[in-house]
């Protein structure tokens, strides 16, 4: 039987100290997945790291067939990033994550089962009522209002959501040529997920853990992630986004 093709794509900048655990990761994802229907690939994007990132990549992953690395001569950002790795996928089914490892790669094959037919986009949410979130209080409530605002821009078409912002998803292919974010920060996660509710497709959440990053630094500046999330709800709200 013919396998369908998969990529998995992560962008990642400066993350030598999270790179050791997403290799070990990345190579049990891939023996869980060996009697799956799935064919699978990966897509690291390296966003003009200046640690040893470029370093550990080209020597775990130089030589392997199924793995693309992307290099950005220069930072150029997350959503860049991200933007990159989209267009580089070949599967027919695309799965994004995170290289902070704040997400669980073994979830993987769980949430590639919500993409059932007539579902186009699964979002992993922590805040699903059965999801669960090992972070502060204090930073859940921007999340949740940010998520409130949302809804109200949206207009009833993201009642259902719980979370707008989560790295961690799956895509089908033929529906990321549509909804390509021009963002290229850290709000083309939510640009990808309001496109994609707007243009009609199918989105479902798949309730999932959140863990705190262990290693390396976060790169998400609060402040100009929230602007950028208010100037954009602006948008939607005025009927620019569509």
């Amino acid at each position: 039987m013919k396998k369908t093709r998969l990529s998995v794509v992560t962008p990642c900048y400066n993350e030598e100290d999270s790179l050791p655990m997403i290799f070990y990761r990345f190579d049990l994802l891939e023996r869980l997945m060996n009697d799956s229907a799935y064919d699978i690939e990966f897509v690291i994007v390296d966003d003009g790291s200046r640690d040893k990132t470029p370093t550990m990549l080209a020597l775990k992953y130089g030589n392997k067939q199924n793995v693309k690395i992307i290099t950005h001569p220069t930072n150029k950002g997350f959503g860049a990033a991200l933007k990159t790795g989209l267009r580089a996928a070949s599967g027919e089914v695309v799965v994004t994550i995170d290289a902070d490892t704040n997400y669980d790669h073994e979830e993987i094959p769980e949430i590639l089962e919500h993409l059932s037919e007539g579902v186009d986009v699964v979002t992993a949410s922590p805040f699903h009522p059965e999801g669960k979130w090992n972070y502060p209080v204090h930073r859940f409530i921007p999340s949740r209002t940010v998520v409130a605002l949302y809804k109200f821009v949206l207009r009833g078409k993201a009642d259902f959501m719980h979370t707008m912002t989560s790295g961690f998803r799956v895509y089908r292919k033929y529906v990321l040529a549509d909804i390509m974010p021009e963002a290229n920060d850290f709000l083309a996660t939510a640009e990808l997920l309001v496109r994609a509710l707007l243009k009609g497709y199918q989105v479902k959440e798949y309730p999932t853990v959140l863990y705190e990053r262990k290693f390396g630094v976060s790169k998400l500046k609060t402040f100009k992630t929230t602007m950028s999330h208010l100037r954009f709800m602006w948008k939607i709200y005025r009927g620019k986004i569509r």
